[in-house]
């Protein structure tokens, strides 16, 4: 990479936007060429430095634009490990591919179905109890309303994304929550200890 090419390339960097095929040639490139580690330093200190100040935080332009190479430098080793890696050629099975890009918004969900039960439940026990409170049932339901949404949005997201044959995606969700809260409420009915 020359020096014309890596100076068009500031601007991506900075911004977050690089490629890391790219970004391994730019890194080598402002590792060896003074001029053009001094260009992204004075473009960094321009763009970020005006946002921080815009924003009114406190920074260290220095030491971010440090952190921000080495994260770079990190991403390309990563890359070069998965492509000189045979292991990393192969075709991940359907539950390979759920394991590792599902499962985490998978439990997420389940958590957010978990807080609209919770907060459907402290709303019934507030009317059972008749206490008249609307700051309080405001709240509920607007954390209520929020995990509805978030839930929503990731199972809509893992129905698009999970290839299954069997049962939709929210439905085995549904049924999760209600086995977790069925033992939750045996337990607690029964003053089971250690659970």
């Amino acid at each position: 990479m020359d020096c014309k090419a890596a100076e068009k390339l500031i601007p991506d960097f900075i911004r977050g936007r690089m490629e890391t095929r790219t970004a391994k040639h730019f890194l080598a490139h402002v590792k060896k060429c003074a001029s053009c580690k001094e260009e992204l330093s004075i473009q960094f200190l321009v763009t970020v430095g005006l946002e921080r100040l815009e924003d009114g935080e406190a920074f260290n332009l220095n030491k971010e634009l440090s952190s921000r190479i080495a994260l770079a430098e990190k991403h390309v080793k990563i890359r070069n490990m998965v492509n000189t890696n045979p292991d990393f050629a192969k075709t991940a099975t359907v539950a390979e591919e759920f394991d590792n890009l599902l499962m985490s918004r998978f439990y997420k969900s389940l958590s957010y179905g978990m807080l609209i039960r919770a907060n459907e439940y402290e709303l019934e026990a507030l009317e059972r109890s008749g206490e008249v409170n609307a700051e309080k049932e405001a709240a509920l339901k607007k954390a209520r309303d929020i995990a509805i949404a978030h839930h929503k949005e990731l199972t809509d997201q893992l129905e698009e994304e999970i290839h299954y044959e069997v049962v939709p995606i929210r439905k085995l969700v549904s049924i999760q929550l209600e086995c977790g809260l069925l033992v939750s409420k045996y337990v607690h009915e029964h003053n089971i200890k250690g659970c």
